[in-house]
């Protein structure tokens, strides 16, 4: 840890999170900061350094949250309790993350259960339309609350998300709405019925629009009316839909296009004729508005109209690769972005569609029957990458829907192409002639390599600071995934890592700022290539035919840590495997093993003669 972490006082460490965690929700922001506060007060009243937090430390503070108490003496509610410890939670893993900690303490922490209860008021049908019928007349403000009444009642949304909303989020053509970073930052696309979509676009050119006077809103914020509030609204939808009133669901469920209108009594007031001709009058000028509205507030947004494949498409796939690399996104993804994308969007050119919001999933389906001559394994790249675009755009609200989901694509699970038996590993990783500094380099590496099966990728990505010989400990950062984990080193990779650092680095580091681990003939990081062709050159020279790469020293280090009795669930965390399933592949026996069990145990195992 640098001395400069060390002088961070708590309350710059509280205001430093909030800072970086801008993804929050502002409210969920200020409420985390809070509760990181009184944490570090009763740390600091404890003496206890935060450098030095242990579980049982925090588990010691979720008791004491259990004896809070509200200004009215009543006890916090289990929501409350849990809203806390996911700030804690929080907290610690962004410290963890920064390098600040060596470990994550509240890793072990649980949340609180939460008791599911019923809503305490849910309106009747007649409630819900009288609060509709408040919002009556011509006025700006009147046709505002009429949407937004609407639009809350008809799709159940969340005041949050309703007040988040922006003309460009609705398709009242389509009579869809887009919700952006919803709960638990997701996005979604909600049908609207008709009496919605009437009520949205008759306040989009007559309320925000009205001649000579100053819109008040171009986005639909929550306007409570007669003390009611919207999450009621959202309640008595859902209520109905469920069967809560009167057993029965809602008339206007039906929200697909085309169907024939409810029989019997109506949910919303119906229109005036003349309000419902003015929208079909003045339907290309409430477009036009909306666009210039969309324009005027975002410039990066043409008004010129919808997205076109040979314009727009190529600088969002710029935008895209530039998305990844700023989240730190490998760079195979980023390559993929850049050779995939082109040809994915050549091929929906080809099918005649210039609009990216036209792009179907028979688009993508094709897509990939044209890939037909490529592996399944390429197959399934070329599919990741294209579902990856289409959720950027999602995020950037260019589309409205994502025609890449329900489109299942098998993960593929091969089995290794070459294992090397033990005796094989043993005569490469032993190979390279110590009498050099590459040959007492090369010799580390393939130690570690075999010794912990580490990737590639992690072992080029190694520092100085990762490595803990004292301890015998090393800190893989940034795995597969972005996720860090610690192995243990053995002890002949141990042995052989302090070789190199004792004779070999000092040889071949030229500049003192440099933190690679492994290090070139010009005092720079080693690099991938040069890694495998380490390997290669080791496995020819120790007369191993075919190629040997990296990966296979991997897949080697597991097949024989399982053969010798290892348990796969240890073997999967030495790996950094998410699912059990990647590890299972290594639990394959080989044809010798088999014929071994054969003349072993089965009753007909004699010579073969008659």
């Amino acid at each position: 840890m640098s001395r400069r972490s060390r002088r961070k006082r708590p309350g710059d460490l509280a205001a430093q999170f909030a800072e970086e965690n801008l993804r929050y929700a502002p409210r969920t922001i200020t409420g985390y900061v809070r509760e990181i506060k009184r944490l570090l007060v009763w740390l600091h009243e404890k003496n206890q350094p935060l450098v030095g937090v242990r579980t049982d430390d925090l588990m010691s503070y979720q008791g004491e949250l259990y004896k809070r108490r509200r200004k009215d003496g009543k006890p916090f509610t289990s929501g409350a309790h849990k809203n806390a410890v996911m700030a804690i939670k929080s907290f610690f893993r962004w410290l963890y993350r920064r390098n600040l900690l060596l470990s994550n303490p509240s890793a072990a922490i649980e949340y609180p259960k939460i008791e599911r209860r019923l809503p305490r008021v849910i309106l009747t049908k007649e409630e819900a339309k009288k609060i509709l019928d408040t919002a009556k007349g011509n006025t700006p403000r009147a046709l505002r609350d009429r949407a937004i009444l609407e639009t809350l009642y008809s799709t159940g949304i969340r005041v949050s998300e309703a007040s988040n909303l922006t003309p460009d989020d609705i398709d009242t053509e389509e009579r869809v709405l887009r919700v952006i970073q919803g709960k638990g930052r997701k996005d979604r696309t909600v049908p609207l019925t008709r009496q919605a979509a009437i009520a949205i676009e008759t306040y989009l050119c007559e309320g925000a629009a009205s001649p000579g006077q100053k819109p008040i809103s171009l986005s639909l914020h929550p306007w409570p009316t007669d003390g009611h509030h919207g999450h009621e609204l959202r309640r008595a939808r859902l209520g109905e839909e469920s069967g809560h009133q009167e057993a029965r669901h809602l008339p206007h469920v039906q929200a697909q296009r085309g169907d024939a209108p409810p029989q019997g009594p109506r949910r919303h007031p119906p229109h005036s004729s003349a309000a419902r001709a003015f929208v079909s009058r003045n339907h290309a000028a409430i477009h036009a508005r909306r666009d210039l509205g969309s324009a005027e507030r975002h410039p990066a947004r043409s008004s010129s109209g919808p997205l076109r494949v040979a314009a727009k498409a190529p600088q969002l796939l710029a935008d895209h690769v530039e998305d990844l690399r700023a989240r730190r996104w490998s760079y195979s993804a980023q390559e993929q972005a850049q050779r995939i994308g082109p040809r994915f969007l050549a091929h929906v050119k080809r099918a005649r569609v210039r609009d990216l919001r036209s792009v179907r999933q028979d688009h993508v389906l094709s897509f990939l029957k044209s890939l037909d001559a490529l592996k399944p394994q390429s197959q399934r790249t070329y599919f990741l990458a294209v579902k990856r675009f289409f959720v950027y755009l999602l995020k950037r609200r260019q589309v409205f829907q994502d025609p890449t989901d329900g489109v299942r694509f098998p993960r593929i699970n091969r089995l290794p192409r070459l294992v090397l038996s033990e005796s094989q590993a043993a005569r490469l990783v032993e190979t390279p002639f110590r009498g050099t500094a590459n040959g007492t380099r090369n010799r580390a590496i393939l130690e570690l390599l075999y010794g912990t099966g580490l990737r590639l990728s992690e072992c080029c990505r190694l520092d100085l600071t990762d490595l803990d010989l004292g301890q015998g400990l090393l800190l893989v950062r940034d795995g597969k995934g972005r996720k860090d984990r610690v192995v243990p080193v053995p002890g002949r990779a141990a042995f052989m890592l302090d070789n190199y650092l004792r004779e070999a680095r000092p040889e071949l580091v030229q500049s003192s700022r440099e933190n690679a681990l492994f290090l070139n003939q010009y005092g720079r990081r080693l690099g991938k290539t040069m890694v495998d062709t380490v390997v290669h050159q080791s496995a020819r020279a120790a007369g191993i035919r075919p190629a040997v790469s990296a990966h296979i020293l991997r897949h080697s280090c597991a097949t024989h840590l399982l053969r010798n009795g290892a348990h796969i669930r240890e073997v999967q965390e030495l790996l950094g495997h998410k699912s059990l399933q990647s590890t299972a592949v290594y639990t394959r026996v080989s044809i010798n093993d088999l014929r071994a069990v054969l003349d072993r145990a089965h009753p007909r195992k004699g010579s073969g003669r008659a």
